[in-house]
């Protein structure tokens, strides 16, 4: 199973989208109404933290009503008030003359109806349906969603709209298991002799097994910058890419703790 099965699982479950077609369980992002976009791609075999993702879910925010709706609420009211005048001219027929009767029902009719009390505005956050905590009780244990924006600008790509992302790589060390103990490696070939006034030799070698961290946080610091990375990736003659070159910010090497 991959992340993006277990969400649309969640999400049919849920109620949260109506894919088209009878069968749900297929999946299928691409459909227009959806308006799905993601951010997050790793390679092959990689996992990835902080995910993004861009789509269209069911609101409980209520559309706003058309002509027709509030004309015909127009309409309901002034007969409602109309039918309350005749009422009022029924009852009051045994207790007072026709012409105080005339002058009445002529006073009601020009008596406007109070304005309808304005409605209570819609909280985005508070009034919206809670998403995080319906799509986490539907997905695995080891898929969480964070957060949701409740509203993104126009034309909003998960993907095209990232201007930056953070790489993590966790290495062990000792990277592979070290030699046992009493045994040590083979030595080079044997150097000559240097003269006194000769530099300094270079520092220790770290045993067999462990990680230079000096050495490979110096050639981390090497890639801050702007520079051309087409030597490093796979060219894919079909995205027509012409630009490649790219700005990091920090790289570092930077000890944890065991995990």
């Amino acid at each position: 199973a991959t992340i993006e099965s277990e969400l649309w699982s969640a999400l049919t479950k849920a109620c949260l989208i109506f894919p088209p077609g009878e069968d749900i369980d297929q999946i299928d992002f691409n459909y227009k109404e959806l308006d799905y976009s993601k951010c997050g791609r790793t390679d092959k075999g990689v996992s990835a933290f902080g995910q993004v993702i861009g789509l269209r879910l069911r609101s409980s925010k209520p559309l706003p009503k058309t002509a027709a709706q509030l004309e015909e609420e127009a309409r309901k009211k002034a007969e409602a008030l109309q039918e309350k005048q005749k009422q009022q001219q029924q009852d009051g027929q045994g207790d007072v003359s026709m012409q105080d009767a005339a002058v009445e029902q002529q006073q009601q009719q020009q008596q406007q109806p109070s304005p309808p009390p304005a409605p209570k505005p819609w909280d985005p956050i508070k009034d919206e349906l809670p998403y995080c905590k319906t799509l986490n009780r539907l997905l695995p244990p080891d898929i969480r969603i964070l957060a949701w924006c409740p509203s993104t600008p126009e034309g909003f790509s998960a993907r095209f709209s990232c201007t930056e992302r953070q790489y993590r790589y966790y290495f062990t060390q000792p990277a592979f298991a070290p030699a046992p103990e009493g045994i040590t490696p083979p030595k080079g070939p044997s150097q000559p002799r240097k003269k006194k006034d000769a530099a300094p030799p270079p520092p220790p070698r770290p045993k067999v097994g462990y990680l230079d961290i000096d050495a490979m946080r110096a050639a981390a610091k090497k890639f801050e910058g702007l520079h051309d990375f087409r030597n490093f990736c796979k060219v894919d003659g079909g995205k027509q890419l012409t630009n490649f070159m790219r700005r990091m910010f920090e790289a570092d090497i930077v000890e944890v703790d065991d995990v």
